[in-house]
């Protein structure tokens, strides 16, 4: 791209000068000079709008391909995982770091905690079965629920960090050198602007705030990670990179998940498209990824 474009700046600029030339040449009859700069001029003019075709022919091609490497990398972003609790926050992360204390605790001397789990099910004691009277069996289908609810939470939680580790590894060079190859002789610092503050640098961004937690992912992959601390991580990365919408109607909770980060890109990657082709931008609806409607049957938190 900075080939063609300097060479059209040098054939333009050759073309002026000796036009110049042959304008002073016939003005002041030196016929010879005239002659030469006359042709001069003339092949200037030839070889300017030859450059100046290939000068566009490789600004589309370039734009095309930050385009491409720019869909391919958001395709990729698309894939980060909204970590979803449909219970009270605040009840599902004391299970965790509780249950995670737990196993650490190996002195007799320290008791072994169930307060959180104990609030846990007590909160939601009263969607159990009405039928269960016995407490023995009450308790039995209260340790299964739990269990169960909370084998769903690590399971969920396994699966985005492993999906946030696979992000982190992504390589961004074919976007960085199609960047680098925006070069333009006309509104280049606007375009420019444009790719590296809607596209470029935002993509950049995502992919620098998911290596920073991922490394903590991988520890706790390892065997050296703190479980409750990475469900605060993936926590972190929902209230960035997503949008939750929540409405309470009667006895009717609804949850609905955008990916507002994936959204934006997607927009301003049609965007830098529509420039590219000259057409004119139109705004599409964005589409929830997770829509979730619950009755109420306790105070929210």
């Amino acid at each position: 791209m900075r080939a063609a474009k300097w060479l059209t700046i040098i054939t333009i600029v050759l073309t002026i000068i000796f036009l110049v030339l042959s304008v002073l040449f016939y003005f002041y009859k030196i016929n010879l000079a005239y002659d030469i700069s006359l042709a001069i001029f003339g092949g200037s003019i030839l070889g300017f709008i030859m450059s100046l075709i290939e000068y566009y022919a490789a600004k589309r091609q370039s734009m095309e391909t930050f385009y491409k490497e720019a869909l391919r990398a958001i395709s990729r972003l698309g894939k980060a995982k909204f970590f979803l609790i449909n219970e009270p926050t605040n009840l599902v992360l004391n299970c965790i770091s509780e249950e995670f204390s737990n196993k650490f605790t190996v002195s007799e001397l320290i008791p072994i905690k169930y307060e959180s789990k104990e609030r846990f099910i007590d909160f939601y004691k009263q969607g159990f079965p009405t039928e269960i009277t016995d407490s023995l069996k009450f308790i039995e289908y209260a340790e299964d629920w739990y269990s169960k609810t909370m084998q769903g939470y690590y399971s969920e939680l396994e699966k985005s960090m492993d999906i946030y580790i696979e992000l982190a590894g992504m390589q961004l060079g074919e976007l960085d050198n199609a960047y680098g190859n925006l070069d333009f002789i006309i509104a280049n610092r606007t375009l420019r602007k444009l790719a590296y503050e809607q596209i470029y640098n935002p993509i950049k961004e995502f992919k620098e705030s998911v290596v920073r937690e991922a490394y903590h992912f991988q520890l706790y992959k390892a065997g050296e990670g703190n479980i409750s601390a990475c469900t605060n991580f993936l926590l972190k990365l929902n209230e960035k990179w997503f949008s939750k919408k929540e409405v309470n109607r009667d006895e009717i909770h609804s949850v609905t998940i955008y990916q507002k980060y994936y959204d934006m890109l997607e927009d301003s990657v049609e965007k830098f498209r529509c420039k590219i082709y000259n057409q004119k931008y139109r705004e599409d609806e964005h589409k929830p990824i997770i829509s979730r409607i619950y009755q109420i049957k306790h105070e929210d938190k």
